[in-house]
């Protein structure tokens, strides 16, 4: 998927299940079903949150704004 300068989108990371983590862009699934898996159990199973852009070589800045950024999980 290419995105554009000056375009919206929505990512969404899924989580749900711990051995097929989904990455979303505007609705559409955009990794591999399986591809991803988080193996880290107990006190080894911290994430973190972070966003980056990167650009391909050449002319001109990668820039990246957020409008918002929201994390939901389950109460254990």
């Amino acid at each position: 998927m290419t995105l554009v300068a000056a375009a919206y989108h929505l990512f969404r990371i899924d989580a749900t299940s711990v051995t097929d983590i989904a990455f979303f862009i505007d609705g559409t699934r955009v990794n591999a079903a399986g591809s991803v898996a988080f193996a880290a159990t107990g006190a080894s199973a911290v994430l973190q949150m972070y966003a980056s852009a990167y650009k391909v070589s050449g002319t001109g800045v990668g820039t990246l704004n957020l409008d918002a950024i929201s994390v939901a999980t389950d109460r254990v």
